[in-house]
C-alpha cells in the first residue's frame, strides 16, 4: 500500500512542496507538564494465598481491572484471575474467574486482557517435559445479568508451545501468541468472534524472517488497526551487540500483511552475551495509531540482573516506519527474562514502563513515565514507586505488567509480600493528572485561506498544558508543530502547484501527559493553478512551456 502526502501527489508534477508556518499566541516557554501519578488504590488476593503471584499480569478497560494470579492455590483451583469495578473512587472486587481442574499446572491468569464486557485469560501451561504435556489456551469470559460467566474456549493444536503467553483483544479480534513452537514454527493467531458468538482462526501470522527460537509472539500489541509483533531473540547481525526485531502487521481486506520491520541499535559498552539471545529487542512492544515502541534490554555485565534498558521510539512516514528517538538509562530489567505480560503501555504522548527490579536504587521495581516534550523529544525522568515503599523485601517486581487506559494506570507487584504469605502479590491503581482535554476553537473545514498559489489552514486549540500537533492527509501523518504555551495556533501552508489534492485532512492536539483531542474531518479540495512562470525564474520561456507539456491534461483552475 503506497501513502501518498500531499506535496508529493503525482510523478509528473514540476514543483509542489508542503510547509508550516507556526502561529504562536504566546511565546513565553514553560515548564514540561508533571505527569506523575497518584496512587488511589492497592489490591492483593482475596486469600492471603502464599506464592500466588497476584499481579503477574493486568488489564484494564473504563471501569473494569482485571488482575492475573497464576499460582493461587484456592478453592481448588490452580490459577486464577479477578475482576475489580470502579465506583467512585473505590476498586471494588466484582468476581473471582477460576481455572478448570484439567489446568492444573497451566499458569491460568499469566496474562489477561479486557474489552468492555469480555475477558480473555491466557493459559499457556508450563515448560514441563513429563507427560502429560500441557496444551497453551485461551478461556474467555463474558458478562450477562451482572455475572461473569465461562465462554469459549480456544486451545493450541500442539503442546508445550507457549500458546496464550500474550494475548490483545479489541473488539470482535482477539490476537494469541505462541512462541515456542516444537516444528519451529512461532506464530501470532488472530482470531474473529462471528455473528454466532464462535470465535473461528482467522489466520496465523508468522514470521517475515523466521529463526530457531526467536520467540516471534512473546510480546504482541494491537490498537485496533496495526498489529506489533516482537521476536526478541531473532539473532542480530553482529550477534555479539544486538538480537530481537519486531514486526507490524496490518490487515489488508481479509489478509495480514507485515507493514515494517523494527530493528533496535548496539548497546555501548557492548553486552555481554550468554548462549541465547543478546538484546533482547522486542521483549515489550507498544502501538498507538502512528506511533510504536519498543523495549530493549542488554546485559551489560555477569550478573544477570546487571542490564542497561533503551525505549526505541518508532513513527510512521510517507515512506514507511522510521526510528525518531531513543530513551535509554533505563535499567533493572533482568536480561534474557521472558516478557510475557506488557511492561510497557502507550497512548497518544505518554507512555508508562515497568521497571520490576530497580537494583540500582535497592527498591522492589519502579515505574517510569515517559512523555514526549514541546520540542518532540520523549523524556524519561519522572519516576514513581507505591507510597508504601521501600518495603522490608526489596524483590516485590512492582512493575512487573503495567496496563493504561484513559488516565488510570494499573502496575502488578506479583512477588511483594501480604501478611506471612511470601510472594502473594501486590496490584495497584494510579491516576494521572486530572485535566481537561486540549479544545478546538473551530472547526478545520472553515479555516482554510485560498490565495493564488497556496491554501493556508489553521488550528487553534486551548489547553492548561503545553500543547503538540499532528496534522495527517488522507490519514498519514504529514506534519507536526510545538507551539509554546498552552493555547497556540498552528498552520499549515500548502503550496499550490500543477497538480491538486482532493482528501481528508484532520488535526490532533495533545499535551504532555497524553490529554488528547481530534479535529473534525475535513474534506480537502485543492484546485491547481496554472502560472505562466513554472520554474520560478522570473520570465516566461520554452522550460515553462516544456513543463506544462510534460503535465498536459493536468486539471487547471
Amino acid at each position: 500500500m503506497s501513502h501518498l502526502m500531499p506535496y508529493d501527489l503525482s510523478a509528473k508534477a514540476v514543483s509542489t512542496a508542503a510547509t508550516a508556518v507556526l502561529s504562536v499566541m504566546s511565546l513565553s516557554p514553560r515548564a514540561p507538564a508533571q505527569c506523575l501519578p497518584t496512587q488511589v488504590a492497592t489490591l492483593s488476593p482475596p486469600s492471603d494465598a502464599e506464592e500466588a503471584r497476584f499481579g503477574t499480569a493486568v488489564a484494564i478497560s473504563g471501569d473494569v481491572l482485571v488482575v492475573g494470579a497464576p499460582q493461587s492455590y484456592w478453592t481448588g483451583a490452580h490459577g486464577s484471575a479477578h475482576v475489580y469495578r470502579r465506583a467512585g473512587s473505590l476498586w471494588n472486587l466484582e468476581s473471582d474467574l477460576l481455572s478448570l481442574p484439567g489446568d492444573s499446572d497451566g499458569l491460568f491468569g499469566r496474562c489477561v486482557a479486557v474489552e468492555g464486557d469480555r475477558i480473555a485469560i491466557g493459559v499457556p501451561g508450563g515448560q514441563s517435559f513429563v507427560p502429560p504435556f500441557h496444551r497453551g489456551s485461551v478461556q474467555f469470559f463474558e458478562q450477562a445479568g451482572g455475572m461473569w460467566t465461562r465462554g469459549a474456549r480456544l486451545e493450541s493444536e500442539t503442546v508445550l508451545s507457549n500458546f496464550g503467553c500474550a494475548i490483545a483483544l479489541r473488539g470482535d479480534t482477539l490476537l494469541i501468541g505462541e512462541p515456542d513452537g516444537l516444528d519451529g514454527i512461532h506464530a501470532v493467531h488472530v482470531y474473529r468472534r462471528q455473528p454466532t458468538n464462535a470465535w473461528v482462526l482467522e489466520q496465523s501470522i508468522v514470521s517475515p524472517a523466521p529463526e530457531y527460537h526467536d520467540r516471534f509472539g512473546e510480546s504482541i500489541s494491537f490498537d485496533g488497526a496495526r498489529l506489533l509483533v516482537g521476536a526478541p531473540q531473532l539473532p542480530g547481525s553482529p550477534p555479539e551487540n544486538q538480537s530481537g526485531a519486531a514486526f507490524i502487521f496490518v490487515r489488508d481486506g481479509e489478509e495480514w500483511h507485515c507493514e515494517g520491520r523494527l530493528d533496535g541499535a548496539p548497546t555501548f559498552p557492548p553486552v555481554q552475551p550468554p548462549a541465547w539471545g543478546y538484546a533482547n529487542f522486542g521483549g515489550a512492544v507498544a502501538i498507538d495509531g502512528d506511533r510504536a515502541m519498543v523495549l530493549q534490554t542488554a546485559r551489560i555485565g555477569t550478573d544477570q540482573c546487571s542490564s542497561m534498558s533503551e525505549v526505541f521510539v518508532f513513527e510512521r512516514m510517507s515512506n514507511g516506519w522510521k526510528l525518531t528517538d531513543r530513551v535509554s538509562g533505563l535499567a533493572g530489567i533482568p536480561y534474557g527474562e521472558s516478557t510475557t505480560t506488557p511492561r510497557l503501555a502507550l497512548r497518544g504522548g505518554i507512555a508508562v514502563l515497568g521497571v520490576p527490579y530497580d537494583i540500582a536504587e535497592g527498591q522492589g521495581g519502579a515505574a517510569v513515565v515517559l512523555h514526549r516534550e514541546s520540542d518532540g523529544r520523549w523524556s524519561a525522568a519522572q519516576r514513581f514507586r507505591p507510597d508504601e515503599y521501600p518495603p522490608k523485601d526489596p524483590q516485590t517486581s512492582f512493575g512487573a505488567a503495567v496496563a493504561m487506559d484513559g488516565q488510570t494506570i494499573a502496575i502488578g507487584a506479583p512477588f511483594e509480600a501480604v501478611g506471612t504469605s511470601d510472594s502473594a502479590g501486590v496490584a495497584r491503581v494510579f491516576q494521572l493528572p486530572d485535566g481537561e482535554d486540549p479544545v478546538f476553537a473551530q472547526d478545520l473545514a472553515d479555516t482554510a485561506a485560498y490565495e493564488s498559489d497556496k491554501v493556508v489552514l489553521t488550528v487553534e486549540a486551548l489547553s492548561s498544558e503545553p500543547l503538540h500537533f499532528e496534522w495527517a492527509y488522507n490519514g498519514e501523518k504529514i506534519h507536526d508543530s510545538f507551539p509554546f504555551g498552552g493555547t497556540a495556533t498552528s498552520s499549515l501552508t500548502i503550496q499550490r502547484a500543477l497538480v491538486g489534492m482532493d482528501g481528508t485532512l484532520q488535526a490532533r492536539a495533545f499535551d504532555g501527559c497524553g490529554r488528547s483531542t481530534s479535529s473534525r474531518v475535513a474534506q480537502f479540495t485543492v484546485t491547481p493553478v496554472c502560472p505562466t512562470d513554472i520554474n520560478n525564474d522570473g520570465v516566461t520561456g520554452l522550460a515553462d512551456i516544456a513543463a506544462i507539456l510534460f503535465n498536459w491534461g493536468a486539471p487547471c483552475k
